[in-house]
């Protein structure tokens, strides 16, 4: 019986160890540093802080128009772009008269990246920290043109 207890203990604590080890390994893998492949594929959106390490512009898109799909839509193509994308939805309203984009963080490199990828869309300050964004965009009636690719 004591032979038995031992071996099941042993066994429970082994898959234990291997579960907390197989954790630690692709928590690590998430965590690799660039590649020169990803440095090389880097764009207007991104920048090097003095640590080295790369960050990419974040925003949510929100439908001020009540077109069915129109922020997924303009939410894919900012991230086919290489921007970093939180969340899309609806505005609190659909009575946008033209979209703009919105400055949450006041790091002006990442909106004007946005803004400039998108054709120049007008940008106003509201930083709010606690919102963890670069910037909000808020699609109104002109939101289709967001979808052209524009020439760099």
């Amino acid at each position: 019986m004591k032979d038995r207890l031992h071996t099941g203990l042993v066994v429970g604590v082994l898959l234990l160890v291997g579960a907390l080890l197989g954790s630690s390994l692709l928590e690590w893998g998430d965590r690799r540093q660039a590649t020169p492949a990803d440095l090389a594929s880097s764009s207007a959106d991104t920048r090097t802080t003095m640590g080295g390490d790369r960050q990419r512009a974040s925003v949510e898109v929100l439908n001020g128009t009540g077109v069915i799909g129109a922020a997924a839509r303009v939410s894919e193509r900012l991230r086919n772009m290489g921007f970093d994308v939180k969340t899309f939805g609806n505005a609190p309203d659909f009575d946008q008269d033209r979209s703009v984009l919105i400055d949450r963080s006041g790091r002006s490199w990442a909106t004007k990246a946005i803004a400039d990828s998108l054709g120049g869309l007008p940008v106003r300050s509201e930083v709010s920290p606690e919102l963890y964004l670069d910037a909000t965009l808020i699609l109104g009636p002109d939101w289709e043109r967001l979808l052209t690719p524009r020439p760099r």
